[in-house]
């Protein structure tokens, strides 16, 4: 079956565009046949050991079939400009883990108890992360006082946009890539 999966099925679904995504949930999995799948469809392999690694591998798989605009974020920090209509913050948060506080450029606190105050603010608190929405965000520098995670992100509304070319869906160590980038 591995085979013809990799002979047969694979090809079909290659030539229709189609990007296979792959998720490992244990040892037991067949992890260089998922990651071949992968790799040949232009999808990602990914990995969940646990229940929070598998929402982040979701989170993942989804980022890559709907790219969103995102800024930066570094210790948790993130700057928005003036062109920005509106930001979500993605903050995860360990259990037991102090509660999330968000801190605007003017010094302004924001945690979940404290937002319903604000006018055009949400606040989405989960077991596991805070889903934090601000419409027409002060410019400047804002932090995200919680535990620092690779994962967290900030996706954003904006009419300026970065267009890329030229971007392969597998990079390789040594090969050049060449990209056209374009605002």
């Amino acid at each position: 079956e591995r085979n013809r999966l990799l002979s047969e099925v694979i090809p079909v679904y290659r030539a229709a565009g189609a990007r296979i995504h792959t998720l490992a949930l244990d040892d037991a999995a067949d992890q260089k046949l998922l990651q071949q799948i992968a790799l040949e469809t232009g999808g990602l392999y990914l990995r969940a050991d646990t229940a929070d690694d598998l929402l982040k591998a979701f989170l993942k798989a989804f980022d890559r079939a709907v790219p969103a605009e995102q800024v930066p974020m570094q210790d948790n920090r993130f700057s928005i400009d003036s062109s920005i209509s509106e930001f979500t913050a993605l903050i995860f948060r360990r259990a037991g883990a102090k509660p999330t506080r968000l801190i605007a450029p003017d010094g302004t606190e924001y945690t979940y108890d404290s937002y319903t105050k604000h006018s055009g603010m949400r606040w989405h608190r989960d077991v596991n992360f805070d889903l934090i929405t601000v419409a027409a965000p002060q410019a400047g520098e804002w932090l995200a006082d919680a535990d620092i995670d690779p994962d967290n992100r900030v996706q954003i509304l904006s009419d300026l946009r970065l267009s890329v070319s030229g971007l392969p869906d597998a990079l390789f160590t040594g090969t050049p890539v060449e990209l056209e980038m374009a605002l």
